[in-house]
């Protein structure tokens, strides 16, 4: 088995979590671990590898002024989010699914069904550093310490890729298991630096809180819409109070941006295109999308 082949089933292991506990110690562990099994250069490929993939399963919106605008928001909640030395890139899907979702190397995507539900910039602000900030902390990379193992890891990275052993973990029975999402210690961290990124930003991190009242509102209706944006996170009235907590340490007189002419454009470009009264839970559904298990 080459180099490439191995890459590739690594990109596909990408989306595998197993459930692992968020102790401290078992975390320094899973980043000390991602940093020997995996160089910066590793992840990218990886990433690069399953983009690839994502982008035969979805549609990008077809508006370069949509593009533009979530390029220059992810671009500004970069610069604010802890160093990462992956190059990030942004896309708005097609899919109605309020979501959006991060891989490592930095590919992130917005899903059209969010734009349409958000109210405001910052509403998505949050959402959109707390995705990236999914990548800066590798939790895609700790994802796949947990499926395979953190000695398996440290097997794969000084074996040869042809080897028996790493065949036989491979193509074993245990190689692929069911979608579970990040680990809720993730979504925690996730969320505690994608509201210091949008508060650094300039944007009114209050607009987190607003958009999880919604996620609550979503899960109390028992909305498919929102259903796989919450099934494997912290209690949203947990991460409210989470948030609440930390934004009371800001200040507040200071100006921060909560809308922009910009993203109202957007919205009504993205409403064109994708009425939300058309918006089904499963329209933007497609063969293979399991893929999709990121979520805000």
């Amino acid at each position: 088995m080459n180099h490439a082949r191995l890459f590739s089933f690594l990109s596909l292991l990408i989306a595998i979590i197993a459930g692992a506990s968020g102790c401290a110690t078992f975390r320094k562990m899973e980043i000390g671990t991602a940093n020997l099994a995996f160089s910066a250069k590793d992840e990218s490929n990886i990433g690069t590898e399953y983009s690839q993939q994502l982008a035969k399963e979805y549609q990008f919106v077809n508006d370069e002024y949509v593009q533009n605008w979530v390029r220059g928001l992810g671009a500004k909640l970069v610069a604010t989010s802890p160093p990462c030395p992956q190059t990030f890139t942004f896309n708005v899907t097609t899919s109605p699914e309020v979501n959006a979702f991060a891989i490592p190397g930095g590919f992130c995507y917005v899903n059209a069904g969010l734009i349409n539900q958000a109210d405001t910039e910052a509403e998505v602000a949050a959402v959109v550093g707390h995705e990236i900030n999914h990548v800066t902390q590798r939790h895609g990379m700790r994802s796949m310490q947990r499926a395979l193992g953190l000695d398996i890891l440290n097997q794969l990275a000084n074996i040869d890729p042809r080897s028996a052993a790493a065949a036989q973990v491979i193509s074993g029975p245990g190689g692929l298991v069911a979608m579970r999402g990040f680990g809720r210690q993730d979504e925690r961290e996730a969320d505690f630096y994608g509201v210091e990124a949008m508060y650094k930003a300039g944007y009114d991190p209050r607009f987190a809180v607003t958009f999880f009242e919604k996620l609550r509102a979503g899960e109390q209706s028992g909305s498919s819409m929102f259903s796989r944006a919450l099934s494997t996170h912290p209690a949203t009235q947990e991460r409210i109070d989470n948030i609440n907590k930390q934004i009371a340490q800001y200040d507040f007189s200071k100006p921060l941006v909560s809308d922009s002419k910009e993203f109202q454009e957007v919205k009504r470009r993205i409403r064109l295109l994708i009425p939300p009264a058309a918006a089904s839970p499963d329209s933007g559904e497609k063969k293979g999308q399991s893929f999709r298990r990121r979520s805000p």
